[in-house]
């Protein structure tokens, strides 16, 4: 029997991937982000997935409605994961053994394929060892709270930013004020949809690009100061940047100014003929 799980974003084992891991049962594991995909083969008498990510808070993870997926690319890793699965049924005992021992990557931008050779069990591996229980109780309080875009919740809750909710932002607008409006969304979100005005500037890139936003502020401000307001998808990144922002000496001046909720409220509550992706 095979297991078969299928992901659109950096995947994590899950309870019934590590069961089925301590039983014997190979996982076929996919992930896809981008224009990327990974697809393999673990268990077995190859590596698990805990053998190759021992540590559940060290696991980056990124969420697809952040990066952003090409729509092809998960149903291309979902067949590639099924015909893996044929072939570890109909395949020897020595096919299988080299299924089992690479990671497919899928590149479709450049339409390519290549493997990457993946290292050997870990002796002491808490889900696949000779001591493990499979219950992983080790790491029972570890969930997704403590890795991916999850582990800024807290964060955010704790952050004390100047906030306006979409109505008061288009109520500016309207009124044809001044300001500046930055998008820190990565730029193939930014490529899908985005407010009339809004400049580019991911958070990713934000340290790096202090001149650019001061350029902006510059040619905004007339006659006093404007307020940079930030937006992202959903209202989480954007009160990141507005923190990293007020913090920088030679901004001190200016107002930030997070949108409540991101473009998931714009369109709700604004305009519900803007795009959702």
């Amino acid at each position: 029997t095979t297991t078969t799980t299928t992901t659109t974003t950096t995947t994590k084992a899950t309870p019934k991937e590590d069961n089925n891991t301590h039983r014997g049962i190979p996982v076929v594991l996919g992930s896809a982000q981008k224009l990327d995909g990974q697809i393999a083969l673990l268990g077995g008498s190859g590596p698990c997935y805990w053998c190759l990510y021992p540590d559940p808070t060290s696991r980056q993870e990124a969420k697809c409605s952040d990066t952003g997926v090409l729509g092809v690319v998960p149903g291309l890793v979902g067949i590639l994961q099924a015909l893996t699965c044929i072939q570890w049924i109909v395949s020897d005992p020595a096919e299988r053994m080299k299924a089992i021992r690479k990671l497919s990557v899928i590149d479709a931008h450049n339409f390519s394929f290549h493997g990457i050779p993946l290292p050997k069990k870990r002796a002491k591996c808490p889900c696949c060892g000779p001591q493990s229980d499979g219950k992983l109780s080790m790491f029972a309080n570890q969930t997704c709270e403590t890795t991916g875009a999850c582990r800024f919740r807290d964060k955010i809750k704790a952050i004390k930013v100047d906030q306006v909710t979409p109505e008061e932002y288009l109520n500016l607008r309207e009124k044809g004020i001044d300001h500046v409006l930055l998008d820190v969304r990565e730029p193939v979100q930014y490529e899908i949809c985005r407010i009339q005005g809004a400049v580019n500037v991911p958070l990713s890139t934000l340290p790096d690009s202090l001149q650019t936003i001061q350029k902006l502020i510059k040619k905004a401000e007339e006659c006093t100061p404007p307020t940079v307001f930030c937006v992202c998808r959903r209202g989480v990144f954007s009160v990141l940047a507005c923190e990293q922002l007020k913090n920088v000496p030679e901004l001190k001046h200016i107002a930030f100014k997070d949108i409540k909720g991101g473009l998931e409220a714009w369109a709700s509550r604004v305009d519900p003929s803007f795009p959702i992706y």
